[in-house]
This record gives structure tokens, sequence and C-alpha cells, in this order.
């Protein structure tokens, strides 16, 4: 069962999961803890009971270990760690609490069932000390750690009363101690859970932070070639206007200075190229169907009053859905945009080796005879699109047949490094 504090929590799923598993990591050790606790229990208070009561105690522990090693080894080696699945190990481990409170509930009656007040006393402190000890589970999942807690404490306090009295301290003592843990637990729990919180958002805001990064990059290496011309003449500009205003020390100074920032971007620019693209690519397997079905929805929104028909054809893809994505958004944008077209159509379809993307435009009444000469995706966003292409090995072809544009966009169904030594650069043609 999902905690309240993270039930309404936009990445609930992801929290759940963080949380069973640093439960499941800590839970081995915990076991292995309470069953040395056992048996330095069974040694200590040997002399309290019968041989047949202490065989019977640890051949109990030895039945419980085992059921626990069994059940917790199955948690540790499962690979589906959904919702339903952790909720299905959860209750495991509930009966596995259980199990081993049902087991130190048995502890009085085998060891403590003739003691001393002083026996008493050191077994309720002993009991104390074992339960206190910290652990993740008593935060991750508070009702586990209060149903160990609930029949051992239960069962001494229960024995204290029938060789004490209801009225004597260590009654009390008990009882207290049980409420002191188990709210200590609830306590622990809240602060746990905020900490895991924590560190779920955090590492969602460094993904987006390294995921925008890493964006940056594809765009400045898509367009990197490109800046670095008109910056490279733009240097040259400046060195010319320097060498004019020799007697203008202020102008002369404000030149210097545009061009050791030009300098400097020139720089960073020359850094980040295509040649090193596989740094760059984020390569995944993904449906273009749905890529291409939610880049449309955003061009609806933006320009409802568009005709966008399409039909597509499943596929798997190994590609940088980042890069064709903005590929297919940069060619939608110029049609609607860009272009008085009557309606367009989408289609796709699947060989051995490549999926490709047809754009279908039909023009208007409106259109013009300059408007027939030049296609649509003329001057917007043309030399981005190319290098995307490039980079992600894809073919793009631009033309006219029967009064309407066609767009065809061809992309491998597996990129593989270094592909683009081996395929054309894209095909652009007016």
């Amino acid at each position: 069962m999902l905690s309240r504090l993270i039930h309404n929590h936009p990445q609930a799923d992801i929290i759940e999961q963080q949380r069973f598993t640093l439960f499941v990591d800590e839970v081995w050790s915990r076991m292995i803890a309470s069953a040395l606790a056992a048996v330095l229990f069974g040694l200590f208070f040997q002399n309290a009971a019968s041989s047949g009561q202490r065989g019977m105690w640890f051949a109990s522990l030895l039945v419980v270990v085992i059921c626990s090693w069994l059940a917790l080894r199955k948690i540790k080696t499962a690979t589906n760690t959904s919702l339903p699945s952790i909720r299905q190990w959860h209750r495991v481990n509930m009966l596995l609490s259980v199990l081993w409170g049902c087991f130190w509930a048995y502890m009085p009656f085998v060891f403590l069932s003739d003691a001393s007040q002083q026996t008493l006393s050191i077994a309720l402190l002993a009991l104390v000390i074992i339960s206190a000890m910290p652990s993740i589970s008593m935060g991750c999942y508070p009702e586990i750690y209060i149903t160990f807690l609930t029949p051992v404490f239960l069962s001494l306090g229960y024995n204290i009363q029938l060789q004490t009295g209801l009225a004597h301290p260590q009654v009390y003592l008990c009882c207290m101690a049980w409420a002191a843990l188990s709210l200590f637990s609830l306590l622990t729990h809240k602060n746990q859970v905020a900490l895991i919180i924590k560190s779920v958002e955090l590492g969602t805001m460094f993904q987006k932070m390294k995921s925008s990064n890493l964006e940056k990059d594809y765009l400045i290496a898509a367009i990197g070639h490109d800046l670095r011309q008109p910056m490279a003449s733009a240097k040259l500009y400046l060195e010319v206007l320097a060498e004019k205003q020799q007697d203008n020390s202020a102008a002369r100074n404000a030149l210097n200075a545009t061009e050791v920032a030009l300098n400097g971007l020139h720089d960073a620019l020359s850094m980040v190229s295509l040649k090193e693209q596989d740094e760059v690519l984020r390569l995944s397997r993904f449906n273009p169907a749905d890529l291409l079905a939610k880049v449309v929805q955003d061009v609806r929104t933006v320009k409802p009053e568009t005709a966008i028909s399409s039909n597509y054809q499943a596929a798997i893809l190994t590609s940088d859905a980042f890069a064709l994505a903005r590929i297919i958004e940069n060619i939608l944008y110029n049609y609607v945009h860009h272009a008085p077209i009557q309606g367009l159509h989408i289609a796709t379809s699947t060989d051995t080796h490549h999926y490709q993307l047809h754009f279908s435009a039909g023009e208007t009444a409106e259109t013009g005879a300059e408007n027939r000469q030049n296609h649509p995706l003329q001057g917007y966003g043309l030399i981005m699109i190319e290098h995307m292409c490039r980079a992600i090995s894809a073919r793009l072809r631009v033309y006219r047949d029967k009064g309407s544009w066609q767009t065809t966009l061809l992309i491998p169904l597996h990129h593989a490094p270094g592909i683009l030594e081996s395929v054309q650069e894209a095909e652009l043609l007016q």
C-alpha cells in the first residue's frame, strides 16, 4: 500500500520503487542480526529451559530463517519492480514479520516462565535494545516493524503480568517500550520518506539538466559549422576596423574586446563537432508512429485550421528520437506557416532497412507563380534540417509532383556509429 506521504505525488511510482529497494537491501542484515540475537538469547537463558524446550527454540529459529531466506532471495532476484509486484512482495514481507513476531513471542514461554524479576528486567532490556537497532525497515515500512513488535511485547507483558501482577511497574514499562518504539518508527517513516522524495526529485532534475545540456550540445553541433563561417568573417572585419581606429583608443579597445569574445565563442563551437556525433546523439529504440503523432498534435494545437490527415505504420527505430522529432516538427511548421497549402497528408511505410515518412501538401487556388517555383521548406530552418538529417543518417527529398509539394524522409531502422561515412548526405532537391 502506498504511503499517504507519496500517494498524490506525481512520481509516486518511482518513489515507491526506491523505498522498496532500500528496504530489500537492508532487510538481509536485519534478519541475520535477529537470528544471531535469538541464538545468543537461547545460550544466555539456557539454564531456564529444559533440553526439549531449547531444541524446540533452535528448531523454530532454523525454520524461520530458512523461510525468510527463501522469500528474500526470491524478492532480491525479482526483475519486475512494478507497483503490483511491489504490493505482492509487501504482503510477503508482512507475513515474514508475523512469522518473526510469533517466533520471538514464543521466547517468554520457553525461558521466562519461572524467571525472577531481575531476569525479566534483563529480558525486557535485551528486547528493547534488539528492537531499537537502527534500520531502514523501521522507517520505510513502519507497519511491518510494528507488526513484528506487537506480538513480542504482548507476550512478554503477559508473562510479566502472570508472575508479578498487573500493577507491577515492569508491565507498564513493557507497554511504554512498545508505544515508544512504534511512535519512533512512525516519526522515522515521515522523515525517511521525505528524504526519498527529495532524492527522487533531485535525480529527476539532474536528468532534465543533463538532457537539456545534451540537446544544447546537439543543436550547437548541428549548426556549428554554419556559425563559424560568418564569425570568421566578422573577426576579419573587426580587425580591419581596429586598424582604422588607431587614433581612437576607446573604439579600438571595444573592437578588441568584441574580437576576444568572438574568438572564445568560435573556440567553444569548434569543440562541439558533428564528427563526435556518437557522444552527442542519444540512441534509443522507439516507435516513430508515436513520436509522429505527438508532433502532429502539437502542430494542430498551434494551427488548428490546417487540415492534417495521416496514416501511420508502426515500427521500431534505433535512432535519436529528439533529432527526428525536430526534423519532423520543422518540416510541418514550414508547410503550415510558410506555404498556402490546401491540406497536408502524412503517410509512413517500412522496408527491410528503412522507415519512410511521406508528406504531401496540396496547393490552394491562391498559390502564386512564385510559390509554385519555391518549395515551402526554403529558407526556414533548412540548414538545421540538413545537418540533423546528416547526423542521424537520414535522407530528405523535396519535390513537386502534379501540382503538390512532396517531401520524403528516409530513416535507417538501425543507426550505428560510423554510418555517416557510408551514407550520402541528405538530398535537397528544389
